[in-house]
């Protein structure tokens, strides 16, 4: 549908990088006029208007509203962000205790329960760990964790995981790839952390050109036992804003009867 006349969004009067030339390019990239993507956002045309033609600037709420009605993902919303002056949204960032985040802090809580006996974890973007279920917690606790609980600086630290990963060069190669194709995905450059993961140690040889496998297997030594997990990595599809978008909830599935004894008899309540 076509409004007869838009009000004033001259192209030539506005900055090509601004946030009101990238919002008015998304619009006619999903061929909405004013008086659409308006209905669609809930917001007036009029407001529309002025946030195209530079004389409104947004607020973080008019711009999700916005970045949800146009459908774009965590990347291109967080570009809008970054274009109106304010800084891209991360998972890293939520107050999951806040009644605003309560349905998804309840969801996430239901996944790590309902997953037990088998370890699960909710991590940001950036591989911190925000949540765990007790399985997952009472292996963790037989490592050192030096700071802020992160799954990468776990792996390759001697003093963390590193050592008791059994292929540790294939789950650090999967891992470092992984992180080069979020980063692609969400825009961020990932140098400052691959330095911060070489000051522990060497890297593995990374082919970034070369597709992961779809399933990694990591085999880790707990004690006197050697444990064997696939692991899957999943998010909210219909998230409420982009930094929920990028929350990353990763399940650990036990790969043979041994590691399966294991988690029961580690959590045996209820199973």
């Amino acid at each position: 549908m076509k409004s007869a006349k838009e009000p004033n969004s001259d192209p030539a009067k506005t900055d090509p990088l601004s946030f009101g030339s990238l919002l008015r390019a998304w619009r006619s990239m999903r061929n909405f006029s004013q008086l659409d993507l308006s209905l669609e956002a809930d917001i007036s045309t009029r407001h529309l208007s002025f946030l195209e033609s530079g004389r409104s600037s947004p607020g973080p709420g008019i711009i999700e509203k916005l970045a949800r009605a146009l459908g774009l993902d965590a990347r291109e919303t967080n570009t809008l962000f970054l274009t109106a002056g304010l800084p891209a949204q991360s998972a890293r960032d939520l107050d999951l205790n806040s009644e605003e985040n309560r349905p998804v802090a309840d969801a996430l809580n239901l996944i790590l329960e309902k997953h037990r006996p088998y370890p699960a974890m909710v991590m940001d973007e950036e591989r911190n760990l925000l949540k765990a279920n007790a399985p997952a917690n009472r292996i963790l606790e037989q490592f050192t964790i030096r700071g802020r609980p992160n799954l990468l600086r776990l792996v390759f630290d001697p003093e963390g995981l590193r050592s008791a990963i059994l292929n540790w060069e294939e789950v650090a190669s999967f891992l470092l790839h992984q992180l080069q194709q979020d980063w692609l995905r969400y825009g961020r450059n990932s140098e400052d952390i691959i330095n911060e993961l070489k000051s522990l140690g060497p890297l593995p040889s990374v082919d970034f050109t070369r597709p992961t496998s779809p399933v990694l297997e990591s085999r880790l030594k707990v004690g006197d036992q050697e444990l064997a997990f696939v692991t899957m990595i999943t998010t909210f599809g219909s998230p409420l804003t982009s930094a929920v978008q990028e929350l990353l909830i990763e399940t650990f599935f036990p790969a043979n009867a041994e590691t399966e004894a294991f988690c029961l008899a580690m959590d045996p309540s209820d199973f």
